[in-house]
């Protein structure tokens, strides 16, 4: 698979660098692990495989994030380093402060900040890369079962990412860099690519909180 990477991505000119390595981003870093048991191996040792032989074809090693939804803390940053991260980031922190299966927006916006919170107070061993969210509403894919966040609105959506900002203004060391969950995840509510009903608003309001002044 890390072959098929060199060969297909990691030397396109679009691909994505973090620090000058190629970023890939690690969906469960638990499933990693049990998977990788199950062959005499570890997450870890794979990972290490992994930079090894990007290192041998001129790459200076592989920019790995756990996509974890626990709460930033040392305890977390530890592991993570450990397991031979570069950095962390959550993907979605829905049911971080509760697992609600409806709530109003301005709920998960509250959760999002104890989380840039949380973040703001750790010894930033490990980068912490922010994520945010416009929205949650999985109906479409889980029907009664579903998490909700109602009434999700360009304005709310403009306090997380304040809140975000407030964040990266304060990092020192770590890349500054927002995951925003998500473009179109319409599946699940999560989306900020252009529609009927908000036309081009939550892009503006990203420019309007990120964006240069003029």
């Amino acid at each position: 698979m890390v072959d098929y990477w060199i060969l297909n991505h990691f030397n396109q000119k679009i691909y994505y660098l973090i620090e000058g390595k190629p970023a890939v981003f690690i969906y469960s870093p638990t499933q990693l692990d049990q998977n990788a048991q199950k062959l005499g191996q570890s997450g870890q040792s794979l990972l290490a495989r992994a930079n090894s032989k990007v290192k041998e074809k001129g790459f200076q090693g592989i920019y790995f994030v756990a996509v974890t939804n626990e709460t930033p803390s040392d305890a977390v940053e530890t592991k993570y380093l450990r397991q031979g991260y570069s950095a962390y980031t959550g993907w979605n922190y829905v049911t971080a402060l509760g697992n609600y299966p409806i709530k109003d927006y301005d709920h998960m916006v509250d959760t999002y900040i104890h989380i840039y919170n949380a973040a703001s107070k750790t010894s930033g061993q490990l980068p912490y890369l922010i994520a945010a969210s416009p929205g949650w509403d999985s109906r479409p894919w889980h029907g009664a079962k579903a998490v909700v966040r109602q009434n999700p609105t360009p304005e709310k959506f403009e306090r997380m990412l304040i809140g975000a900002k407030k964040l990266l203004d304060r990092q020192k060391t770590s890349p500054k860099i927002l995951m925003v969950e998500a473009w179109n995840e319409f599946g699940e509510g999560a989306y900020i690519e252009p529609t009927k009903k908000w036309g081009m608003r939550y892009l503006e309001t990203i420019q309007k909180v990120f964006g240069s002044k003029r």
